[in-house]
């Protein structure tokens, strides 16, 4: 949610896209002492933070959190929401080795979401 907006949540999207450019603040920052510094920015992913909103929603709308969930899976271009494994998996990398040379990204993990 910091990369799109959404109604009703203005101060959660502001809270997640003031990571975003803090994370290449502190890169560039601590770049100097040897310290790399990313961010990962999980799209909807099957927790129970999500499994509480979709439901909440659903309620909202007069419909299942079901009918919900399909509707926010339709809109991934992979064909369905993320697990947390995904998320660690990116976490994983940039823990690594593998990511020496990366400082200041964003690392997106949507499943297509905000490529659309």
């Amino acid at each position: 949610m910091g990369m799109v907006a959404m109604p009703n949540a203005a101060s959660y999207i502001a809270a997640k896209g003031g990571v975003r450019l803090l994370t290449k603040a502190a890169a560039i920052e601590l770049a100097p002492s040897k310290i790399r510094v990313n961010s990962v920015h999980p799209g909807f992913t099957e927790t129970d933070m999500v499994k509480s909103a979709l439901k909440d929603l659903g309620k909202g709308a007069g419909v299942g959190e079901n009918v919900i969930k399909d509707m926010i899976t339709a809109r991934h271009p992979i064909g369905r929401m993320g697990v947390p494994m995904d998320i660690a998996n990116a976490v994983c990398f940039l823990a690594s080795d593998d990511s020496s040379f990366m400082t200041g990204s964003e690392v997106v993990v949507d499943g297509g979401y905000v490529a659309q």
